[in-house]
């Protein structure tokens, strides 16, 4: 039942007056037929639903078919269709190839290198005699040829096959020339006589074998001695 807004009377029927004071009343609005108003439930927006993970595995689906890969979908009872992949082949496909720029290194570079690995077998030796077997630097003219460094590198390779020479620079040491390449047999002994023992032994004869003492003392004069 409705009431006027002004004197308060009862409203009957539908107008837009009041019978009573003539005062403007709002209107009836019908509910709709076969329910009463206050039974409308409100309406409610459709939940939207996530297809979030379908959505992720058809892009790892897309960027694998478009490397190449082939892959299998296994389907169950759910209807789920899960991608089982070794990890090794995402691996293998995903990871960015790195490019192999390195460079041979040059004959003076790999003479370098071997010093500085033989480095320190030779600094074992210090205050020691060792067996001497070659002392060359670029230009030496010997054994039929001027060196270069790929021919001191070449001998210095030959000597460490045969005899396991070390390699050291003569400016790192006491040395009358600071400029050669000097391979070494790399056992020390006591005296000059026990290292020309060896070079004996070796069969190498004067020319190609000596007794050199290994030192830092520049005070030390004598250090190195020939066979007899």
């Amino acid at each position: 039942m409705r009431h006027c807004p002004s004197c308060g009377v009862a409203l009957s029927g539908t107008g837009r007056f009041c019978a009573q004071c003539g005062a403007p009343v709002t209107p009836s609005v019908a509910a709709p037929t076969g329910a009463p108003a206050a039974d409308l439930a409100p309406l409610r927006a459709a939940r939207a639903q996530s297809n979030w993970p379908a959505v992720g595995v058809g892009l790892l689906a897309l960027a694998l078919t478009t490397a190449g890969v082939t892959f299998l979908v296994l389907r169950d009872d759910s209807g789920t269709q899960p991608v089982t992949l070794p990890t090794s082949v995402i691996d293998a496909t995903l990871a960015p190839t790195v490019p192999t720029t390195a460079e041979p290194m040059s004959a003076a570079e790999q003479l370098a290198a071997t010093r500085d690995a033989d480095r320190p077998a030779v600094e074992a030796l210090v205050g020691r005699w060792v067996p001497q077997l070659s002392a060359k630097r670029e230009g030496t003219e010997a054994d039929g040829i001027v060196y270069t460094a790929a021919d001191v590198l070449a001998l210095h390779s030959r000597l460490h096959a045969q005899f396991g020479t070390a390699l050291f620079w003569s400016g790192d040491y006491v040395f009358t020339q600071g400029d050669l390449w000097i391979s070494i047999v790399p056992t020390g002994y006591a005296t000059p006589q026990d290292a020309l023992a060896w070079c004996a032994s070796a069969a190498l004869g004067r020319d190609d074998c000596l007794a050199k003492l290994i030192s830092h003392d520049p005070t030390i004069t004598d250090t190195a001695q020939l066979q007899p």
